[in-house]
């Protein structure tokens, strides 16, 4: 009997034997196990191209679904393809509609895709579903910076770092927050702190560096610019122009300035007349984080005339660097109204080169005027800035249409943390008239 027992014990363990290697010879040819373990391989040593692959075929494997599926979302969210992300994460939550990592994650995805409501909505369902899950309460807090809300975003983050202190995220982003407010010397402490706790933090040592030179921007501005500008035979020089502006508030900045027409980049009708001066005080405004609204008013001495001017633009700064403009100017003189309109687009190319390309179109009470520009701006190492851009139109006159075309450009050079440097320079020609010419340098300096 006792063989009989051994011999059947002896028979089930080569059947599980057998069978294990069956199943092991089934699940190598599958791949799938394999796929997952190198999917989390690549992961970790940031592949995340070759990650997202593996655990696309890890989602073949039923033990593995779930956990795959959710690594190919997050690679997807990561690599920026948020709508693919989006579509894995609901994928898990319609089988698991409690599941905290898939809620996470979507809410995370909607957040980076600047879906703000969606990513809030996501959020306040998984802090129901996990009332102790920190991860909510963290990406709310998140919603509310990224959106510009700063006093909502730094009381939450400032509740989170007394609960998790050492937290050299919450630092920063209260640091983010309290810059937002303008509470400049708060910003400073947190990526101080945060520095401290972490030496190479390149966000806080960012953010640092943001403080200073916001700090720098509050001081009292000057700039004089001194040049000749050059009409046919007729020469002016001296002060082309003179501002003093200061930083009053976060979201207000106020200049008063006088200009004898050095602008470079537009179609002013002051800047075609070489005698003509223009005082204003102005203001930029920035009512919300995304839009911004600079406005004008002064008077324009011209030998003959003295005018109210008004000028105006709206700004929009929409994500990925681009920013339209739409503005006005208007003189009101003794025989006419003149005006110009100009539309266009500020674009971020890289982090060192814009594009800027304008359309305006002017009227002087006799003739009208169309044109397009565009600029081209570089920002060398050291802060070091330069621009050169051309502009094309055509006028109609009582002799009939004309070509205008003019070449201009500008050069800033730090001299100091206080000081630069400026040049600016433009010609302009118009088929029938003298051509103009226009050299001014000068500095800026903050007080």
């Amino acid at each position: 009997m006792h063989s009989r027992h051994l011999s059947s014990r002896r028979s089930r363990a080569g059947a599980l034997l057998i069978f294990a290697a069956c199943a092991t010879s089934a699940l190598a040819q599958s791949g799938a196990p394999d796929a997952f373990v190198e999917a989390q391989r690549a992961e970790a040593r940031g592949d995340y191209s070759r990650a997202e692959e593996l655990y696309s075929q890890a989602t073949q494997l039923e033990t593995h679904a779930d956990e795959a599926l959710l690594g190919r979302a997050r690679m997807r969210s990561w690599l920026g393809r948020f709508d693919e992300a989006i579509v894995d994460y609901r994928a898990v939550i319609a089988r698991d509609p409690k599941n905290p990592r898939a809620l996470s994650g979507l809410g995370w995805t909607y957040a980076w895709n600047r879906s703000y409501d969606d990513a809030r909505q996501v959020f306040e369902h998984l802090a129901e579903v996990e009332p102790y899950y920190l991860d909510a309460r963290k990406g709310l807090a998140y919603v509310d910076l990224w959106r510009g809300n700063a006093g909502d975003a730094r009381r939450q983050f400032e509740e989170l770092a007394r609960e998790d202190q050492g937290n050299t995220d919450y630092l920063v982003a209260i640091g983010q927050a309290a810059y937002l407010q303008g509470d400049l010397p708060a910003a400073r402490t947190a990526f101080r702190e945060a520095l401290a706790l972490k030496p190479g933090l390149e966000a806080a040592r960012s953010g640092l560096e943001a403080v200073d030179a916001a700090a720098l921007q509050r001081r009292p501005s000057v700039m004089v610019l001194l040049g000749r500008s050059s009409a046919g035979d007729v020469d002016h020089s001296g002060v082309r122009l003179a501002q003093v502006s200061i930083q009053t508030t976060p979201r207000a900045r106020w200049w008063l300035t006088y200009d004898r027409g050095v602008g470079f980049d537009g179609l002013s009708p002051d800047r075609r007349r070489q005698n003509a001066a223009t005082t204003t005080i102005g203001g930029f405004f920035n009512f919300t984080p995304r839009t911004g609204t600079r406005l004008e008013a002064g008077i324009r001495d011209l030998p003959d005339d003295t005018q109210p001017v008004i000028a105006a633009e709206q700004v929009f700064f929409l994500p990925g660097g681009t920013t339209p403009k739409i503005g006005l100017w208007a003189a009101d003189g003794e025989s006419a109204t003149e005006w110009v309109v100009n539309v266009g687009v500020h674009r971020s190319i890289t982090s060192r080169f814009a594009l800027e390309p304008m359309v305006y179109f002017g009227d002087d009470g006799q003739s009208q005027e169309l044109r397009g520009s565009l600029l081209g701006t570089y920002r060398f190492p050291r802060g070091v800035e330069a621009g050169i851009g051309f502009a094309l139109g055509t006028k109609d006159t009582d002799g009939g249409d004309r070509s205008v075309n003019r070449i201009f450009g500008n050069l800033a050079v730090p001299i100091s943390e206080r000081l630069r440097f400026l040049f600016y320079a433009w010609r302009e020609d118009t088929e029938g008239f003298d051509d103009q010419t226009v050299l001014a340098a000068g500095v800026s300096a903050n007080l």
